[in-house]
């Protein structure tokens, strides 16, 4: 309502938005990010440098400040399983060679990367060690965080984080996987764009894994669900 008084007449009263009855028992958060302010930038950056086991992202226009780019790298390197999933195709042709530019780093620290192969993918979402969940508009680039207006919630909630990680699990069977090429000279590597299906390669493994998830070789039908009983994948 703020926001539509600024460009234009104000909303009538039975317009706006009343009582609204309590429903569940998650704790939900709205963030509002206006132009000149970092409030979902750092929510963003809370999540990521509070990360343990994992973290899934998919995010439309991925070009992401510093610090967020920063805390995936930490997190990655610190033996937390982050996956990042970006479209494979973009309307914005220029916003996906940025995206693919901060590949290099992200590889080398353990990120992992897929770009989604259906339509253009326009989702922005976070989870963060099946237990919190940020969904909204806000694209994790500098525009969308810093001078957009943008709504987001953050919900601590076990069982939506987890549908969340069954839903990026299909996402990612429908995805290539970026991997590094290994060149002839082999101090020259570049990451890999014609990728390989995801379907064809190891999915989610138990964390108790004492190997590093690049490391593994389970198959799709044998991989464990992030959490929770095994589950079948679609």
């Amino acid at each position: 309502a703020a926001l539509w008084g600024q460009i234009g007449a104000p909303l009538d009263a039975d317009e706006s938005v009343g009582d609204v009855p309590s429903r569940g028992d998650s704790s939900v958060r709205v963030v509002v990010g206006v132009p000149g302010s970092a409030r979902a930038s750092r929510t963003t950056e809370l999540l990521l440098s509070g990360a343990a086991e994992r973290i899934c992202v998919t995010d439309a226009y991925l070009v992401a400040p510093r610090e967020i780019y920063q805390s995936l790298l930490d997190a990655a390197r610190a033996g937390v399983d982050v996956r990042v999933l970006v479209p494979g195709t973009s309307d914005l042709r220029q916003v996906q060679n940025f995206t693919r530019i901060g590949y290099r780093d992200l590889l080398e620290a353990g990120v992992r990367i897929f770009e989604w192969r259906g339509p253009m993918l326009h989702a922005k979402t976070l989870v963060v060690d099946g237990r919190w969940v940020r969904i909204g508009s806000s694209n994790l680039n500098l525009s969308s965080l810093l001078a957009n207006y943008e709504i987001d919630i953050l919900a601590e909630d076990v069982p939506l984080a987890q549908a969340m990680e069954s839903q990026f699990r299909r996402d990612l069977d429908r995805s290539a996987e970026i991997r590094y090429r290994e060149s002839s000279a082999r101090w020259r590597r570049r990451p890999s764009i014609d990728a390989v299906p995801a379907a064809a390669l190891p999915t989610w493994v138990p964390y108790s894994s004492r190997y590093p998830v690049a490391d593994t070789t389970v198959p799709a039908a044998a991989a464990r669900s992030i959490t929770g009983p095994p589950t079948t994948s679609t």
